[in-house]
């Protein structure tokens, strides 16, 4: 995502976008910002008729809906971002293929030296000052494949250079992709990938649990201590959940308030073990207000376990997992549910 606007122009969508943010009670946070300037700004054409159907169906929309939105129009792959590290590596490929055919040009030319010299040899009694020739040629013939090879080490390291740097941006670009700003965790999209990778490898010795988390009465928080206050807990729990998976596990932001965890060759035992250290570890936990540093209330979080079944769709799994995490809520939250209990 590029942007290019003038001060003029930025101060202008500014002023569209924050009462925007005030309609929907929504904080300006990056990711609510960044879709409201690309709505104002009216240039994202798919993104606009999306959020008018919306509004068309619901005066307000949430944070939630914002985030899906950000994921699918806003922090996609940079088209430009992306043209310019193709080109630049097709032109280290079209490099390295121009050094490669050099060399060999070079490498053949210095054997049909070689091969005139032998045969000058082989010729028969040769004078010294014919001796000398060749003697003299060899070594000149000798230095410029010498330098020749030297040039071509140096661009080759230069090259590898570019690659390791250009392999680097790539990879940052597509973590960006996936990972949630907030939380740092994987964002939805990079959780149904890594579902998607999962449920590849389940058989009958290997399994694959999910943990869905909510965080409860979190709109009394929102509305109590406002919404900064309100990504800090979420922040301090991703960051609690973070710490307490191991291994293979993996923990997203899967919307809102809510985190999933991926818990692969892990048994319903196992994964609501985990899910119970999470849950302590989260109502002993106490969370400091960032205008006075006084302590809020315990932070608890309700939690749904299931487990994937070989064959059955994503959709499946998720709608088991997040009927436990209601249970959950409906026995008081701060609680684990799990599935065919």
């Amino acid at each position: 995502m590029r942007y290019n606007d003038t001060v003029s122009q930025s101060g202008e969508y500014l002023r569209l976008a924050i009462p925007l943010l005030a309609r929907h009670a929504m904080a300006a946070n990056p990711v609510n910002y960044a879709v409201w300037y690309e709505y104002v700004a009216g240039r994202n054409d798919v993104l606009v008729q999306e959020i008018e159907n919306l509004l068309k169906q619901n005066a307000k929309l949430n944070e939630t809906q914002l985030a899906a939105l950000y994921q699918k129009h806003v922090s996609e792959f940079d088209a430009e971002g992306m043209k310019k590290l193709s080109l630049e590596m097709r032109q280290l490929i079209v490099s390295i293929a121009d050094m490669a055919t050099h060399s060999g040009a070079e490498a053949q030319k210095f054997s049909h030296a070689l091969t005139d010299r032998v045969q000058r040899f082989n010729s028969g009694e040769m004078s010294v000052e014919a001796l000398r020739d060749v003697i003299s040629g060899l070594l000149a013939d000798t230095t410029a494949m010498r330098d020749s090879i030297t040039a071509i080490q140096g661009q080759l390291l230069e090259s590898k250079s570019k690659a390791e740097k250009l392999g680097h941006e790539l990879k940052r670009v597509r973590e960006e992709v996936v990972t949630d700003m907030l939380t740092g965790l994987l964002n939805r999209k990079g959780f149904s990938q890594a579902l998607d990778s999962e449920t590849v490898r389940v058989s009958e010795s290997r399994n694959l649990s999910l943990l869905m988390i909510d965080i409860d009465h979190f709109k009394k928080v929102n509305d109590t201590y406002g919404h900064l206050l309100g990504d800090k807990v979420i922040r301090f729990v991703g960051m609690t959940v973070k710490d307490r998976i191991k291994g293979k596990d993996l923990a997203a932001r899967y919307g809102g308030e809510e985190l999933a965890v991926l818990l692969p060759e892990t048994s319903l035992a196992g994964a609501r073990s985990v899910a119970e250290e999470i849950r302590r570890a989260m109502a002993t936990a106490r969370i400091q207000r960032l205008d006075n540093g006084q302590a809020i209330g315990a932070i608890t979080v309700s939690l749904g376990v299931a487990q994937y079944r070989p064959g059955e769709t994503h959709e499946a799994l998720i709608a088991r997992a997040d009927a436990a995490l209601y249970r959950s809520k409906e026995s008081g939250r701060n609680r684990v549910s799990v599935e065919g209990d």
